[in-house]
């Protein structure tokens, strides 16, 4: 096989680019992740939020000159040469893949995936065992994507004078992607991974409200639809405080981007550990589940609520 091609160097990004349910009944559905692999936005069955009216933004002038330099994921360090030298110019394919992008990809990755019905066939060695192409083509996929979407995230962070956090971790190291493909597909062969590249932005909590709106308003204003909301910060359930989104790219990328302030972020990492134990009791209703669920509840209850964070409404469009 042809190498790609890929150059995992540093990105140069303009950010000031054009920019444009069920709620969970436990801690144990709100999954919180480390810096490195950060909270994923699943599935969730939500009302629409369109009719949250959200006000025109005043973005910053647009110069070309502005760049910033962000480094390349870590992620691409440890990514298997088997996986860096895959180059088939496969399908569409179903179950994993199932939404990689229809239009051409950038010349590193190969032509164009069809949007024909056919599925990527056959596997790859990679670390002496055999993985899917159609996983490996859909991680090639994201790394493909990855620096554009970096630079309209970042971009819209600088407008809007929110933070970034956990940046150089945007893409998911292969070995916690291939480890949750498979842990998933178990249990549903169409699982798709939603988190692969992630993103978190921060503000205050009297500012975060807004600046979620002015950054979803902006996203849409750019082809990026936010397909999918979950605010927990509402739910007297759930331990976790955040407001999870998926984003789709113009080009059918999906990807993760969270809201936070700076104390519910910090607090995530906090109760990490906590989750973690939690998530390994098969009966959540044991002793030690329920201490790990009330130990959790009492450390987020001291976080200051964003202000007028209901107009953040849940949300499912996913198809």
């Amino acid at each position: 096989m042809n190498s790609i091609g890929f150059n995992p160097s540093l990105a140069y990004i303009n950010t000031s680019s054009p920019i444009a349910s069920a709620t969970p009944a436990s801690v144990a559905s709100v999954p919180q992740e480390t810096t490195e692999t950060q909270a994923p936005a699943e599935t969730f069955s939500m009302s629409s939020a369109s009719s949250v009216a959200t006000p025109e933004v005043a973005m910053k002038p647009v110069t070309t000159s502005e760049t910033k330099e962000i480094g390349s994921p870590v992620a691409l360090k440890s990514v298997p040469p088997e996986v860096m030298a895959f180059n088939e110019t496969p399908s569409r394919a179903s179950g994993v893949t199932s939404d990689v992008a229809s239009s051409a990809l950038p010349s590193t990755v190969g032509t164009a995936v069809s949007a024909s019905s056919d599925s990527i066939s056959g596997t790859t060695t990679v670390n002496g065992e055999p993985v899917a192409n159609s996983h490996i083509q859909f991680y090639k996929n994201a790394m493909s994507h990855e620096p554009e979407i970096t630079a309209m995230v970042t971009g819209l962070a600088d407008q809007q004078d929110m933070g970034t956090e956990g940046i150089e971790y945007r893409l998911k190291g292969w070995d916690s992607f291939i480890r949750k493909v498979k842990t998933e597909t178990k249990t549903d062969p169409n699982y798709e991974v939603k988190d692969l590249i992630r993103y978190t932005l921060t503000a205050p909590a009297d500012q975060l409200t807004q600046r979620t709106l002015d950054t979803m308003a902006q996203l849409e204003k750019a082809g990026y639809k936010t397909t999918i909301i979950k605010n927990t910060w509402d739910n007297p359930e759930s331990a976790y405080k955040g407001i999870n989104t998926t984003v789709e790219s113009p080009d059918g990328v999906k990807f993760e981007l969270q809201y936070h302030t700076p104390e519910s972020y910090a607090m995530k990492d906090q109760t990490h550990k906590l989750y973690e134990e939690f998530r390994l009791i098969e009966d959540p209703e044991s002793p030690r589940a329920l201490e790990l669920q009330r130990e959790q509840m009492a450390m987020t209850a001291s976080l200051h609520r964003p202000d007028g964070v209901e107009q953040i409404v849940p949300k499912n469009d996913y198809k």
